[in-house]
């Protein structure tokens, strides 16, 4: 929303993402001491009464223990939350019928319904707790990567203890600056760590804002980038997300075919040109020509075929938009949804990562991996069972073998060789028309900062 909201605006609503309006130290108190069902001074030798963070359902304080006298963090749902969300999803249904009703063709319910099943999520804290374990036993080999210890011994459904960690808000310039830590370094942290889990763990965090990363500085610039707040993740259904990486490297590499094939597995055949637009910022008419830099501002004449592509692709009207969104899976919406913040936490340090090569090379990555979930899976890291065989539907479906590796491998290098070719002919065609026109032509990272805002500035991408 930064594009489209004014920034006095997006500056105050900044404040709700960790520094909200909190509830007086004695609710707490007593909500822990009825949660925990034992006087908190059992529990905490100390426990700081102002919170180092307040949000929308829960508000965090500092403690210690009093076993063990580890530093913790509790965050403590607010009293009293459950009926006052419960009397704001029936005035947000009451107010999405009444809008279809004055405007027949602006459908909200489906947006009610996922509302009321994410905050059902959000608001089970054993539910986080179990989410928070699994991603961080996914991004356990990840030097970069980590999730706070859970303490289940002090948490329930409406508490959560966790490790404390010391650091700042991804987005705090002035803090990076002050511990000699690279911006650049860290975006490429955040945009990898959630390109891994769309494209390859299928287990996203859907709530990526500045507020829910933090970084934990070391010695000479070192960093370790923490997620926090796991209480929003969406499972993504293996198929959806095979296809979404065949769309992503049949964008990239520009395969007509590829592309067409997962617009139709996603339930959008003939889209092409809208999720060109809303992935690439570019339409797939421009996008799939061979000297198209993805990375190069658009000018005002491709802006004006991009508008007239979109319409040529089905959305003429508000009602052809609420019809295409009703028909792409959820777990589309999610990921684009997650994808924007991602987006702009890159801005905010300065928009210097490719998220291009990036997400199509986790893509590619992608295409060869394959997540089994049990039905009966409760969440846990351990319910699930991931393997590398080959790229297609049908493909995944043959016995596991060691001529089915080594084809896969051969494969999957294939695939990794043809994306560095694109970028390597991509940036020696850029580097070749810099030398010739000399400084008319912006560098490459300003002008991937301008292609974004061009196109944000036109109302084209979320």
């Amino acid at each position: 929303m930064n594009h489209a909201v004014p920034p006095e605006y997006t500056s105050k609503l900044k404040l709700l993402e960790d520094r909200a309006a909190y509830r007086p130290y004695s609710q707490i108190k007593r909500a822990l001491d009825r949660e925990l069902e034992r006087p908190m001074s059992d529990v905490f030798d100390h426990f700081n009464h102002k919170p180092v963070a307040a949000a929308s359902l829960a508000q965090v304080h500092e403690a210690t223990l009093k076993d063990t006298g580890e530093r913790v963090a509790v965050k403590v749902q607010y009293p009293g939350l459950e009926a006052l969300v419960r009397g704001d999803l029936a005035s947000i249904k009451f107010l999405s019928w009444m809008l279809s009703w004055v405007f027949p063709y602006f459908k909200m319910d489906w947006v009610v319904e996922q509302f009321r099943r994410n905050l059902e999520k959000e608001l089970d804290f054993e539910l986080e707790a179990q989410s928070a374990l699994r991603t961080q036993k996914f991004f356990k080999d990840d030097p970069r990567v980590f999730v706070p210890d859970v303490y289940n011994d002090t948490s329930t459904k409406k508490v959560l203890t966790m490790e404390y960690i010391d650091g700042f808000r991804v987005d705090d310039l002035d803090a990076l600056h002050d511990y000699l830590v690279d911006p650049h370094a860290v975006a490429q942290t955040v945009v990898d760590a959630f390109a891994q889990m769309i494209y390859v763990n299928g287990f996203v965090h859907c709530d990526p804002h500045a507020g829910n990363l933090m970084v934990r500085p070391g010695p000479g610039g070192a960093f370790e980038l923490y997620l926090l707040d796991h209480g929003l993740y969406r499972q993504l259904d293996d198929d959806f997300r095979q296809s979404y990486c065949k769309l992503w490297k049949g964008l990239v590499l520009r395969r007509t075919k590829d592309v067409d094939e997962a617009c139709e597995e996603l339930g959008a055949p003939g889209f092409a040109n809208v999720f060109s637009v809303f992935l690439l910022n570019r339409s797939w008419s421009i996008a799939k020509r061979l000297g198209t830099d993805l990375r190069v501002k658009m000018g005002r004449d491709e802006l004006r075929r991009l508008r007239s592509d979109l319409r040529d692709g089905g959305l003429r009207s508000q009602a052809d938009v609420n019809e295409f969104v009703e028909r792409i899976p959820d777990d589309l919406l999610l990921v684009f949804k997650m994808t924007s913040l991602v987006r702009n936490v890159n801005k905010a340090l300065g928009a210097t990562v490719n998220r291009f090569k990036v997400n199509a090379r986790y893509a590619v990555r992608g295409l060869r991996h394959v997540n089994n979930f049990s039905a009966e899976s409760s969440g846990g890291a351990d319910d699930t069972k991931s393997v590398i065989v080959a790229g297609t539907h049908s493909e995944r479906l043959h016995p596991f073998s060691a001529l089915a590796a080594v084809t896969d491998w051969f494969g999957l290098l294939i695939d990794r060789v043809c994306i560095e070719l694109q970028f390597l002919v991509l940036d020696v065609a850029l580097l070749a028309v810099k030398w010739w026109f000399g400084s008319s032509v912006p560098s490459v990272r300003s002008d991937q900062k301008a292609n974004l805002d061009a196109s944000e500035s036109a109302g084209l991408i979320g």
